[in-house]
């Protein structure tokens, strides 16, 4: 099965993808553009704006190349079943997805410097379930294990700054290039997705019981990333400040605080219910489920970040592995009033508990 996507055709760009993931821009180009503008700076900065920015770019974006933004996703599945009209019945499930294109992706290096580049998609997700499948004359049980897994092949993005051939740094460099500054990095970089593996047990089962109709759903999770962060920056002439006062080059991933991003969370769901009759005219039913979030994350403290890749902030930073567990009980009791009304009266209360949230817990109840 293949599925095209198109975004855009005929586009203009000035970079060249020469590796996977590395768009650049020509040198002379990069030259040129801050030979201008650091002379213009010098000048007359406050007619560094817009109309000033378009007409620099102008002739060179009326000789750069064409683009056309897509991808293609091809997807196979084979499934196999195994004594499908038995009293047990087994089936394998296998899905491989496969993306390889482009798509629009925003970056910037301020806030007069926004540059969208297109993004490289070249990655596949493999996903299999084991299930089996008892079925009774009162109920049935299904039982099974799904796994997926997601490979990137460019987990990152490296792109010239077209204003900027050399690295540089000032406190107004965020907002280059403009009359506050025509400084800044003369690369970038951004994380794309992730590696990352998950896998889940599950089982679910119905049970008629007389005049109860019984079900429930109960299933355990694990989620996992171990990414390569990126360092702060890719300019290098921007120096770090740690917490204890000590410096360090910002561009180095060695002075990150962690290597690897090192992701789990666990999640543990179960629902039940029970429906039956009173009598000719009465229902009763009852429900409970619970929810578990477990984000067993670790925290990551940064001494401070990078403003646009042009100046560093010594703002310090800390990653929020929220977690969260939700528990709902509700019961309901309906009056069959003649062949086509009906009275209901139903109670629900969700309860949260919450790490990194603003309300750490909460109750709500419902009467309807």
């Amino acid at each position: 099965n293949k599925i095209p996507h198109r975004f855009g055709n005929n586009g203009l760009i000035l970079f060249a993808q020469t590796e996977p993931g590395r768009w650049q821009i020509a040198d002379s180009i990069q030259q040129s553009l801050q030979a201008t503008l650091e002379q213009k700076f010098a000048t007359g900065r406050t007619g560094i704006n817009y109309a000033y920015l378009k007409g620099l770019v102008t002739p060179y974006l009326n000789a750069a190349d064409s683009i056309d933004l897509g991808l293609q996703r091809d997807r196979t599945r084979a499934v196999v079943d195994i004594g499908s009209m038995g009293r047990l019945a087994w089936k394998i499930d296998y899905s491989h997805e496969n993306r390889t294109g482009n798509r629009p992706y925003g970056a910037a290096f301020g806030f007069g410097n926004v540059v969208e580049l297109p993004e490289p998609i070249d990655y596949s997700t493999d996903g299999a379930t084991l299930s089996g499948e008892l079925n009774g004359k009162r109920g049935g049980l299904t039982f099974g294990y799904r796994y997926s897994k997601f490979k990137n092949d460019v987990d990152s993005l490296i792109f010239d700054n077209p204003f900027r051939f050399t690295d540089s740094t000032d406190p107004s460099a965020y907002q280059a290039p403009g009359s506050a500054s025509v400084g800044g990095s003369a690369t970038g970089e951004a994380d794309l997705a992730p590696d990352n593996e998950s896998g889940f047990l599950f089982v679910n089962g119905r049970l008629r019981a007389g005049a109860w109709n019984l079900s429930g759903a109960l299933s355990y999770g694990q989620m996992e990333q171990n990414d390569r962060l990126l360092p702060y920056t890719l300019n290098s002439s921007i120096v770090g400040h740690d917490f204890d006062g000590s410096t360090f080059a910002a561009d180095n991933a060695a002075n990150l605080p962690v290597g690897k991003a090192d992701g789990q969370i666990d999640v543990l769901s179960f629902y039940g219910s029970a429906n039956g009759k009173l009598g000719k005219s009465f229902t009763l039913g009852f429900k409970v489920r619970h929810y578990d979030y477990d984000n067993g994350s670790s925290r990551i403290e940064m001494p401070g970040y990078v403003r646009y890749h042009g100046v560093w902030e010594e703002i310090g930073r800390v990653t929020v592995p929220y977690s969260y567990t939700v528990d709902d009980l509700g019961a309901d009791l309906g009056w069959n009033i003649g062949a086509s009304s009906r009275l209901g009266l139903s109670f629900n209360r969700q309860s949260w508990d919450r790490e990194y949230r603003e309300i750490e817990s909460s109750d709500e109840d419902v009467v309807k």
